[in-house]
This record gives C-alpha cells, structure tokens and sequence, in this order.
C-alpha cells in the first residue's frame, strides 16, 4: 500500500525536523506541554471533530462535486497495520515541522502569531500539491494547517500532541 520510499522520505524529514529543534535549543520548549496529558487528548479530540463536521456539511451540501459518496472497503490486517503505521509517522513528522519548527522559527524572528499559522499553513498546503496538484489538494491542507497552527500557538491546554492526534484522526478518518 504505502511504498517503502514513502516511510523513508517521512522518517529522514522527521530525523531533520527534530536535529533542528534540537540545533534551536527549541526541542524541549516542543514536547514539554503544560497542560495535562487528559486536556491535550481532548483538545485533540475537539480539533478533529470539529474538521469531521465540517467535512460531514461539506459532503452533505455538495457531495457530487467535492467528495465521492463513501464506501466500505475491506482491506487484509496487515495493510490496515501498514496504514495506520504511515499515517502516525506523517501525522508525527508534519505536526514537528510545519507546528513545532516553523512556529519556533516564527518565534525567534518575532513573527505575529497569524503570520506564523499563515505562512506554516502555506507550506503545508504546497506539500500537498506534490503528490495531487489540483487546488482542492492545495486549499484543505491550508485551512487545516491554519487552525492547527493556530490552536497550536493560542491554545493553553494545546500542544504538539495535541495536534499530532488531531491530525492523525483526521487522515484516517478521510481515508
């Protein structure tokens, strides 16, 4: 199902993204919330039922035209376990690069808040192209890259975690 260059490409942006939190003195800053482990799991939890509502209006109001009407697809448990695998390892790596680096980054250059979920949000988004250019490959990512970055960066009960679950619930939940 998902190629072994795919896990590859996503384990070496993950190995990069945390030297260079850890080049930026900024790793620890990441993965030390302050918030209870039970508050970033719901935070988490409210973030991906919030894009589940939304998509479920999306699909409600113009199903024909953006999404394709949903089907149960059996698959054997070890591609479910490949799978889920791939999407943690995607959610982990995007979550430390686009939110963890790109926010710090942001941070140390005295970036406003918006300008960092914009221009992480962007980023995140032009990822999507490569593997479907097409605008609504492009517009999701940015709007769910936006909120997350936002969140992210407003929220006291969010953090890296919190995101890394929203996120990983959302890819599944899409495919």
């Amino acid at each position: 199902m998902y190629s072994a260059t795919l896990y590859i490409i996503n384990a070496a942006l993950l190995v990069l993204t945390v030297a260079l939190l850890c080049y930026f003195k900024s790793l620890k800053r990441v993965l030390t919330p302050e918030s209870s482990l039970l508050s970033q799991i719901g935070v988490g939890l409210l973030i991906w039922l919030g894009f589940i509502f939304v998509l479920v209006v999306i699909n409600f109001l113009m199903h024909h035209i953006l999404i394709r009407p949903f089907r149960f697809v059996f698959l054997p448990p070890k591609l479910i376990i490949s799978f889920l695998l791939f999407q943690l390892l995607v959610a982990v790596m995007e979550e430390l690069l686009f939110r963890g680096l790109l926010t710090e980054l942001g941070r140390k250059l005295n970036l406003h808040w918006a300008l960092i979920a914009f221009l992480s949000a962007a980023l995140f988004g032009a990822l999507h192209l490569i593997s479907q250019p097409s605008f609504i490959q492009f517009v999701f990512p940015f709007v769910i890259g936006f909120v997350f970055s936002a969140v992210y960066q407003k929220s006291r009960h969010c953090s890296i975690y919190s995101i890394m679950l929203a996120h990983f619930l959302y890819d599944i939940s899409i495919l």
